[in-house]
């Protein structure tokens, strides 16, 4: 959104990242970089998160509730399973490295803290686009707006990768006009698997310590590194 981004959206040149303008509506774009501008030059982002994925081939739905943090291009997200195994998990980008983190398990004994480490700067293993809006500067770097529909107070902004990727197929951006805030993103892949996240109570510039975008993997942890 942010330099920081959780999905947002820089000043751009609008025939070159838009594409096809008669899907778009002018005063929808000026809305868009308006709520950019808002998200860019906000010291920090936090905000309440639900997350749905619904894996199509399985007919299965998974739902988490949770927290996403940004600052400069730093990402935290806590999430926990709303099922009856309650299953934690945290992601943290402290700007070099991402860690992705499975939480022991309260009900298999003697479980351990899952870890898997990628360097972002890896020429081996490059982040998905996904990432990549999540962490740095916007949205349209990475994908062009093919579709807005108003749906007062909200616009839907429906995106394509600038280039094709198979985990990630397209892309849905919803935001409040009114609040100036982004409150839901969805996305698909090539099996048509959808993971969506709701946005709640986004607040601007509160204080977050660099620590918190740290992480060191405890002591019995099986981390795996990319």
């Amino acid at each position: 959104m942010v330099r920081v981004c959780l999905f947002f959206v820089i000043g751009i040149i609008f025939y070159g990242a838009f594409g096809s303008t008669h899907a778009v509506q002018v005063g929808s774009v000026e809305a868009l970089k308006k709520i950019d501008q808002k998200y860019l030059s906000a010291k920090t982002v936090t905000m309440k998160v639900n997350k749905i994925d619904v894996l199509t081939a399985l007919d299965q739905k998974k739902t988490s509730v949770g927290e996403i943090s940004l600052k400069k291009g730093k990402f935290r997200l806590e999430l926990q399973a709303e099922d009856e195994d309650k299953e934690k998990s945290l992601i943290i980008v402290d700007g070099e490295t991402l860690w992705q983190v499975q939480l022991p398990s309260e009900k298999i004994k003697n479980s351990k803290t899952q870890v898997a480490k990628m360097t972002l700067t890896s020429k081996k293993k490059k982040p998905h686009e996904l990432l990549r809006v999540l962490t740095e500067i916007g949205v349209l770097k990475y994908f062009k707006v093919t579709k807005s529909t108003e749906q007062a107070p909200n616009i839907i902004f429906e995106l394509m990768p600038q280039k094709n990727n198979k985990d990630l197929q397209k892309m849905e951006m919803t935001v409040d006009t009114k609040e100036q805030v982004i409150t839901q993103l969805k996305y698909a892949d090539a099996l048509n698997n959808q993971t969506t996240y709701q946005f709640s109570q986004v607040k601007f510039d509160q204080p977050l310590a660099d620590d918190f975008f740290k992480y060191a993997p405890p002591k019995g942890a099986e981390v795996a590194t990319y």
